[in-house]
């Protein structure tokens, strides 16, 4: 194409200092664009046709490598979470809020924890191709977290896992065309802004139910799609020679089955009954780790949970009504406890960086920038502090039997919260309504905010980070104003976590 550009270039060049006419210029351009446009054509569907290619060689090479001896793998111990006393909040009255308090003081904090940005989601190593449909097959659908969804039917005919006969079963589904169920998956990803995980659950189930519920079966056709959208997934067998999808993730996934492959930690989406398995470790060209973030706010059909009227403390005007989503709250309530890294701090960031719901945001958002409206950055922070304090305090050991972090939503559903819950709830509407950064602060036990004010006036206790102050706010001490950090608390131990706004 570029000596056919140059050349053309040169012919209007000479033409033009020759005094042609225009007539002729304009039809050596008409030439050119044609010539090339057809190239250009030609070159893409080249290019198209050579990632199809790598695709389908990649599906080939995965069958033969099912068809190879599967490696014995033992599964290592399911991570738990760190034991995690809560201490008792600090309660102040009236008088003692208002009284003035000690010189600020510098928190000295050694320890910053980054949480990784999310990568780009996993995508499938070329375009799929849309396919021809002869004769319409009914949808396949299923209804998770009270969302209807439905992708186009697919005829897998004899579709069977015969014993431990993987590569047959895969050469299956690479010749049953199940193109067009991939791109409705992706599609129905992107409408309904999925994380990983409920992606991947979606997955599993539309399987399930295309595959008539049969266990092998739906593994092999979830392990299949998952792979061609992009996902670093594995199989293996157990002792029982049931078959499952392993997935990979950078970060700790706590109370789920795990085995340790090339480097890789693989969680398993159903659990095996033996801990010794025989795995297949192909890996698929530029396939990507599962991230246990949640950087959208999901679209789930609207249920109504129980309604909750709260009004702050200290400020009469700010009293809102939320009916928080009981799907989103059921989805919430199933989410693996986990980490972005291998960091056990960044699980916290999963939490506060999870964008409300729309209800959050219709219904109390309004009324929140209402009653901070006007207001120095002290009183608004203030505002907010106490709305977060006023939330009644319980601990997750007696009421969950263990640790258990809320999403911002989820603070507004139960009717106790802890520490983490409203320091988590405060940074969320400080960056969303005061447009502040925020950062979180853990000491072992106990988790606290603080804030980057801009305005100098602020004094209080304060911690520098990337050389900016951010003054300590912590909802645990009931009803102080911001500045004051938890009695007792060890800074040498301290822990600062960073979150985006």
């Amino acid at each position: 194409m570029k000596p056919r550009f140059l050349a053309a270039a040169m012919m209007t060049l000479t033409c033009l200092c020759a005094g042609s006419e225009s007539l002729t210029v304009a039809d050596d351009f008409d030439d050119f664009f044609r010539s090339a446009g057809g190239e250009l054509d030609d070159f893409l569907k080249s290019a198209d046709t050579e990632l199809a290619d790598f695709l389908e060689q990649a599906n080939k090479d995965m069958a033969d490598f099912l068809g190879k001896p599967w490696e014995e793998v033992v599964s290592i111990p399911k991570k738990q979470p760190e034991p995690d006393p809560e201490p008792a909040p600090v309660i102040l009255d009236d008088d003692a809020v208002r009284r003035d308090r000690p010189k600020p003081r510098p928190v000295v904090i050694d320890t910053v924890v980054i949480a990784p940005v999310p990568e780009p989601r996993p995508a499938p190593v070329s375009p799929i191709r849309e396919l021809p449909v002869r004769k319409p097959l009914p949808d396949v659908s299923c209804t998770m977290y009270g969302t209807p969804f439905a992708v186009r039917g697919v005829e897998l005919g004899g579709f069977s896992v015969r014993g431990r006969d993987y590569q047959s079963a895969w050469k299956q589904l690479m010749n049953a065309g199940v193109n067009n169920f991939v791109i409705d998956c992706l599609a129905l990803r992107d409408k309904h802004n999925l994380c990983d995980w409920a992606f991947m659950q979606l997955v599993s189930r539309l399987a399930s139910n295309l595959a008539g519920g049969r266990q092998n079966e739906t593994a092999m056709l979830t392990g299949y799609l998952l792979s061609q959208c992009g996902y670093k997934m594995r199989f293996c067998a157990d002792d029982s020679g049931r078959l499952h999808v392993l997935y990979a993730s950078d970060g700790i996934i706590y109370n789920t089955y795990a085995l340790y492959l090339d480097g890789s930690t693989f969680y398993a989406l159903t659990e095996p009954s033996s801990k010794e398995v025989r795995v297949c470790n192909f890996s698929f060209p530029k396939e990507r780790k599962v991230s246990m973030s949640i950087n959208r706010q999901m679209n789930l059909t609207f249920a109504p949970a129980p309604s909750r009227t709260v009004t702050a403390k200290y400020c009469p005007t700010l009293t809102a009504t939320i009916t928080p989503n009981k799907n989103l709250i059921d989805f919430y309530n199933d989410y693996p406890e986990a980490t972005l890294n291998s960091s056990p701090y960044t699980k916290w960031a999963i939490y506060a960086n999870v964008p409300v719901s729309p209800e959050l945001k219709r219904d109390l958002y309004p009324k929140v920038k209402a009653a901070i409206a006007g207001k120095s950055q002290r009183d608004a922070a203030n505002i907010l502090l106490h709305l977060a304090q006023t939330f009644p305090y319980g601990y997750d050991n007696e009421i969950w039997g263990r640790d258990r972090a809320f999403f911002p939503d989820e603070t507004w559903h139960y009717p106790y919260s802890d520490c983490e819950d409203h320091a988590i709830h405060f940074s969320r509407l400080v960056r969303d309504l005061m447009g502040l950064d925020v950062v979180l602060v853990y000491y072992p036990g106990h988790l606290a905010s603080a804030v980057a004010f801009t305005d100098p006036a602020i004094s209080g206790d304060y911690i520098v980070h990337n050389g900016r102050r951010f003054t300590v706010c912590d909802p645990t001490i009931f009803y102080s104003n911001i500045g004051e950090t938890m009695r007792d608390m060890d800074n040498s131990k301290a822990v600062l976590i960073d979150l985006v706004r």
